[in-house]
């Protein structure tokens, strides 16, 4: 995110090293606070707000205990303005830190927005992006969030958010004998604890090709996973078993794919 704002691309782009070395300064410091937080960053001002961050991970000695701490709180405590403190955090880390802006609609009224969203026929929950931004979004935790958001908040029954995250998709996509539980439709189950479904803490993980990184979190609460009726999950282990196939449209759909052929007069 940091690489968008305006203003930033050049120093986000130095090699690690000069980049660390650059962000010692105090007037390049000024200049990159000064273009987040002015009118023309648009979209990106909200980043700015520095002391609302929170840090999720981090890999020096120095910053041994920061993880779930506010920069706000971490700037006060060392008498700073918060984004040197959030650059000094960083450069301990040699940029490595992983930072949470503040969620947007963090209040009761805007989730209640957001379920009468799902709740309309209109609306497919999902969230992806087909991994374009591994390293920014964790959007691949949208079905355990939702789940806990709906428990906790007291949204939905879980019956229903379950619904929405499952069976609503099958039948969009016109997905055949799979979505719900049903006498003698393919048996895709996932057995959790209702109590503690919610996804794990993000952190940091480089197991992409050539050692690239992305954000990864576990899922919690959840006991099995069963494809076609064998399990493939047993609590945080993968059992071995790979029972699941390929679905073509027109075979394992009520829809048939058109032909992209064109006859010809």
């Amino acid at each position: 995110m940091f690489d968008a704002i305006p203003g930033w691309a050049k120093t986000m782009a130095l090699p690690i090293d000069e980049k660390m070395k650059v962000l010692t300064d105090p007037e390049v410091r000024r200049r990159l606070r000064e273009s987040a937080e002015s009118p023309e960053s648009g979209v990106f001002r909200g980043i700015a707000n520095w002391g609302l961050m929170t840090v999720v991970e981090t890999y020096s000695p120095e910053n041994e205990g920061l993880a779930g701490r506010t920069i706000g709180d971490i700037a006060a405590e060392r008498r700073q303005e918060p984004f040197d403190a959030m650059i000094d955090v960083s450069i301990a880390d040699d940029l490595r830190t992983v930072l949470l802006p503040q969620p947007a609609g963090d209040d009761q009224e805007s989730w209640e927005l957001r379920r009468d969203v799902w709740r309309d026929p209109r609306a497919v929950i999902g969230a992806s992006d087909a991994g374009a931004h591994l390293d920014m979004l964790t959007t691949f935790s949208f079905s355990t969030a939702m789940l806990r958001s709906a428990r906790d908040r007291g949204l939905m029954p879980l019956e229903e958010a379950v619904h929405l995250i499952t069976d609503r998709q099958a039948r969009l996509y016109g997905i055949r004998d799979r979505g719900r539980l049903a006498e003698g439709w393919n048996a895709d189950v996932v057995v959790f604890d209702e109590d503690h479904i919610q996804p794990g803490p993000v952190h940091w993980r480089n197991d992409l090709p050539a050692g690239a990184g992305r954000l990864y979190a576990e899922a919690e609460g959840i006991a099995h996973v069963f494809v076609n009726g064998r399990e493939i999950v047993r609590g945080t282990e993968l059992t071995g078993e790979q029972p699941g196939t390929l679905l073509r449209s027109g075979r394992d759909t009520d829809t048939v794919h058109a032909s992209a052929s064109v006859p010809v007069a």
